[in-house]
Parts: structure tokens; C-alpha cells; sequence
């Protein structure tokens, strides 16, 4: 059947929809109203009912203009039924799409969704190799209008370019190879697309990745930047000299009051240059929160790289940051006394810090193959178990620093653990849709695999008393699973991909954290939800903590805060952390 008109689209969007079916949405929605729906093609909106699926994307991409590639974190490491990854099958949809882009040398453009990294080289078949080599575009829900702003500046000079050369008034631009020095089988910082006209749209590296300033922020640098440029490039040595001068007393000046400023002391904490709730708080999506025990201190792991610890009853910083690890940070735990924090991250480590000093504690840990994305004390606080990428767990004694055990837990990336409350059987949930027992000392299974999430198991959760399990998923559904029968008790429909879950301290209410950004409550004992959803976070909600002593709930949020939400009243708790 021949295509519908729609499937005419200049941009065409590549995307898995069991990943980035969201993120795709949204992006079409902005890339139609800003080109039109004719220009655009992503299969859902695309096919007319009736439509031959295939012929229709083989046409889509053989008439596009510009390839968006969407990239999640399971888009190198998906697997189909057969358990081969489905970038190795030479049928596979996405494979084909980007395939048949860059054999045309049309325009494709990686996203990286949410804090994915940009592939190797030796990750791909040899067919997608020259992917790497194409600058990367981030697109964060916590700054999606600057990002997608950005990048509709390159896709009008792109699609411009096309239609100059189609009418014959335009010079043939092939895609920009890697900028000079780039090692496409190493792994780049990834750098949003920013274009000023089309030769740099054509031809230019794109500007490092934009942090979550401001759109008018970021023109504020911009124009910072040319100014400085004129400086530079005045057109005589006289004119360079003076300048270069006044240029060196400016930034004398600036690095002194920087100095004069950041080593006062703290008369309240006694930490050099930080005064307890002064500065800003994160600057990238919140990815973790953790309660102490007695509740007095809660910590936040951030994409910013950095953990912090505030004080939950007046909202205000517990002295610095700890900063130390390379990359972003996607997890953090307290030990049950308060006196150490572990955060784990994509530099596919864990490490340990003293909450009193704020300094780390000895070497990170190292043995995981991939980036951490969970870490958890035993209630006992004898034991620290993490969950990586490579699709393990390791369990450590925290105080000895020595390896307990080496799980092999799913296959595929294990994203979530947990304790239960008596410290003896550890939970985690992974990739394949499964949730696994495991008696965290010998490191044996409890049981059979607990099946019934159809995707991802995001999060997992004991309820106090140890007697059920809540695990969240990429199916948008909580799970309470119990704990002795291994049965499903009971499933709930959270609306939206499900990223986080988690028990009030008494047990009554469990939450689930969406991408739809909000939250649901619900009672334990009837399963009613409680409540309208709380729309809690400018962001997706990446991160949950009941305190353990108050009615209260912390939130990690994809637009770069923590906030305290009261589960009774449905109303915030004091400021923005």
C-alpha cells in the first residue's frame, strides 16, 4: 500500500518504543508544532491505519533529510525473545533506519535521552560504526525546551541546506566528521548541537553540552564569548595588547574576590567556605535521596556529580558538597548510623564518605563492570550491596572494605536493590523484567524469579515489616509481591513509566515516582489510591525516601531539586533543597 502523506517527513525520528517512546513524544509534538506534522515521521503518528509498517519506514528514511537517533540507557544492551541483542540482528528496525542514513550521508543526529552516554566504536556492528563519529545532542526533561531549541536551530539550517541543493542554488555539505583528535573508539563527552547559520551547522563541532542554565543564560555567555573574540582579534598589536591588559585585570580582580569569598568560615558548621544553607543547590537532575535512620539527615546524589546533606527540618545544606567521583552520579545510600553516605555512578564505582568531614572514605570501590546505578546499606548496617550495568551485584562489608559476594544476578543491566528490614534477604530488579531474592552472604537465590513486569524493573522497595515487596517498572505498574509465597499481591497502573517506589515508615501508604511528573499514593491494606497524582516535580520524578520517623516524603526531581512533600495534606513542606 503506498505511503500516506505523512510519511513524507524531512526529519525522521529512530527510537525504541519499549525505551524512549516518551522522550519520542515529546520531541515529535515540539518538532511538528515548530515544521509542521508533514515534516516530521515517527511510526506511531506517521502510518495511516492500513499502511504496509515497513515499506513505510523504508520510504520515510530513504526521502529524510535529518536522522534523529534516540538512545536510552538499554539501547546498546536490548535484547529480543531470543536473548541475542537486537542491534545484532540485521533485521532489526533502529539497526536499518541508522543504517540506511549514513549510507546516504544523510544528517543523523545521536540524542542521548536522560544522562545516556554516547556509544564506542567497538559496541557496534561495523555497519553503525561511523555513529560515533556524529555529534551528540543531550536532552534532559529538566532543560527539554533549551535542548530542543538548540536543536531546532541546526534542523531549520539543515533542512534549508537540502532544499537549496534540490532546487540546484546550493553547494552539496556532507555530514562533519568527528572534530580533529576525537578517538572514535573511545568515549567522547557528549556536546549539544548549537548552530549560527548553516555553514556552522554544516560543517562546525558542536558547543559542549549545556548544564541546566537558562536559555538566557546561556545567550548571556554567548554573548560573553564574542565580546571576548573581538577582544582577541583586534585589528592591531596595539589594540591586542591594551586589550589583553584590561582582559588580565578583569579576571585578576574576579579570581581574588572569588578567593576572598570562598575561604571564609563557616562560624556555624566550622567548614571552610561554606556556610550551611548558603549557595545553590544542584545543578543536574537529582537522581537518588536516602534518610538516616533517626531522620535528622537526608542525602541527594545529582547528575551535577555531586552528593549533598541537608537538615530535612529547616531544608538548609549540612555543610559542602562531597565531590570526588568523575562522572555523573545515579544513586545514593546512609549507613543505618548516619556516619557514612555511599553514592554510585557511571564512573562504575562506589564510594564512601564521612559525614562529618565531608571527605571520602579510603579508595572508591571498584569491581563492576558498568555504571552503578544502585547502592544500599543492610538495615544491620554490616553490608553494602550494588547493582550495575554488567548486570551484577556485589555486596561488600563496608567496614573491612572486603568482597562478601559477587551475584551474577540478571541478564542484563540490574538497576534497583534493597534490603529487608532484618538484613537477610536482598532484593534487585533488572532489565529482563524479572525481580530476584538472594541471600546476601552465600549469595544463593530465595526462591524463583519474580515474573510479571512486562520491561524493566526500575525500583524496589521492602515494606517495613519486611512481609511485602513493592517493585516499580517500565510497564508503568507497582508490584507488591509477598515476601514469604513469592506471590504478586496485587498490581497498580501509576500511568506512566514507573522510575521509583517506596514504603512509608509505618507502612500504611507505598508511592510510585513516574516520568509523568508526579506522584501516586496508595494504601497498603486496600490498594485504593489515595488521593488525585501529585504533580511534585518540573521533571521526572527520579527519586523517593520516606523518613523514618515523620510523615514525610522526599523527592528527587529531574528539574535539579529536592523537595519534602507532606503525603497527608498533598502539600510541599517548606522550600526547594
Amino acid at each position: 500500500m503506498t505511503a500516506s502523506s505523512p510519511a513524507a517527513g524531512r526529519i525522521f525520528i529512530s527510537y525504541r518504543r519499549e525505551e524512549t517512546a516518551y522522550p519520542a513524544g515529546w520531541l515529535y509534538d515540539r518538532l511538528a508544532e515548530h515544521l509542521g506534522q508533514g515534516q516530521v515521521f515517527k511510526d506511531v503518528d506517521s502510518i495511516e491505519l492500513g499502511d504496509d509498517f515497513v515499506e513505510v519506514i523504508t520510504a520515510a528514511v530513504a526521502g529524510c533529510d535529518v536522522l534523529l537517533a534516540l538512545i536510552g540507557d538499554e539501547w546498546l544492551t536490548i535484547t529480543g525473545e531470543g536473548g541475542q541483542r537486537r542491534l545484532d540482528d540485521p533485521d532489526d528496525f533502529v539497526r536499518l533506519e541508522i543504517e540506511a542514513a549514513l549510507t546516504r550521508n544523510v544528517r543523523v543526529i545521536p540524542v542521548l535521552v536522560d544522562g545516556a552516554r554516547m556509544p564506542r566504536a567497538g559496541e557496534l556492528p561495523a555497519s553503525l560504526a561511523k555513529l560515533v563519529r556524529r555529534q551528540a545532542l543531550e536532552l534532559s526533561p529538566s532543560r527539554f525546551d533549551f535542548d530542543t531549541r538548540r536543536l531546532l536551530r541546526v534542523l531549520d539550517s539543515s533542512l534549508a541546506e537540502a532544499q537549496a541543493r534540490q532546487a540546484g542554488t546550493g553547494p552539496e555539505v556532507s555530514v562533519p566528521p568527528a572534530p580533529a583528535g576525537h578517538d572514535t573508539d573511545t568515549q567522547p563527552s557528549s556536546v549539544s548541537i548549537q548552530a549560527s547559520g548553516q555553514a556552522a551547522a554544516a560543517s562546525a563541532p558542536a558547543a559542549k553540552a549545556p548544564g541546566p542554565d537558562t536559555a538566557g543564560i546561556q545567550e548571556e555567555h554567548e554573548a560573553a564569548d564574542s565580546h571576548v573574540r573581538q577582544m582577541l582579534f583586534l585589528r592591531t598589536p596595539r589594540r591586542r595588547a591594551a586589550a589583553l591588559i584590561g582582559l588580565v585585570v578583569v579576571l585578576v580582580t574576579a579570581v581574588t574576590i572569588t578567593v576572598v569569598l570562598t575561604t571564609q568560615t563557616s562560624p556555624t558548621t566550622g567548614q571552610t567556605g561554606f556556610s550551611a544553607g548558603a549557595g545553590p543547590g544542584h545543578t543536574g537532575d537529582v537522581s537518588g535521596v536516602a534518610f538516616s535512620r533517626d531522620g535528622t539527615i537526608l542525602a541527594s546524589a545529582s547528575y551535577d556529580r555531586t552528593v549533598r546533606l541537608w537538615n530535612p527540618a529547616t531544608q538548609k545544606r549540612i555543610g559542602p558538597p562531597l565531590e570526588g567521583q568523575r562522572t555523573q552520579l545515579m544513586t545514593v545510600a546512609l549507613s543505618p548510623d548516619g556516619k557514612v553516605v555511599a553514592s554510585g555512578g557511571y564512573d562504575q564505582t562506589v564510594q564512601l564518605w564521612n559525614t562529618k568531614t565531608h571527605k571520602p572514605i579510603g579508595q572508591p570501590f571498584r569491581g563492576q563492570d558498568g555504571r552503578v546505578n544502585s547502592v544500599a546499606f543492610s538495615p544491620n548496617g554490616k553490608l553494602l550491596a550494588s547493582g550495575s550495568n554488567d548486570g551484577t551485584v556485589m555486596v561488600r562489608n563496608p567496614a573491612t572494605r572486603e568482597q562478601v559476594q559477587f551475584i551474577r544476578a540478571h541478564s542484563g543491566i540490574v538497576f534497583t536493590v534493597a534490603f529487608s528490614p532484618d538484613s537477610k534477604i536482598l532484593a534487585s530488579g533488572g532489565q529482563d523484567g524479572t525481580v530476584r531474592l538472594w541471600n546476601p552472604t552465600t549469595g544463593q537465590p530465595k526462591g524463583q524469579a519474580l515474573r510479571g513486569h512486562h520491561g524493566r524493573v526500575n525500583s524496589v522497595a521492602f515494606s517495613p515489616n519486611g512481609k511485602l515487596l513493592a517493585s516499580g517498572g517500565q510497564d508503568g505498574t507497582v508490584r507488591l509481591w509477598d515476601t514469604t509465597t513469592h506471590r504478586s499481591t496485587v498490581s497498580r497502573n501509576c500511568r506512566s513509566h514507573v522510575l521509583t517506589v517506596a514504603f512509608s515508615h509505618d507502612g500504611k501508604t507505598f508511592a510510585c515516582g513516574t516520568d509523568a511528573f508526579e506522584v501516586l499514593l496508595w494504601n497498603t491494606a486496600s490498594h485504593k489510591q489515595k488521593g488525585p497524582p501529585l504533580p511534585v516535580c518540573n521533571g521526572w520524578v527520579h527519586a523517593l525516601a520516606f523518613s523514618p520517623v515523620k510523615n514525610t516524603l522526599a523527592i528527587g526531581c529531574g528539574n535539579n531539586i529536592v523537595r519534602l512533600w507532606n503525603p497527608g495534606t498533598g502539600e510541599q513542606i517548606g522550600k526547594n533543597m
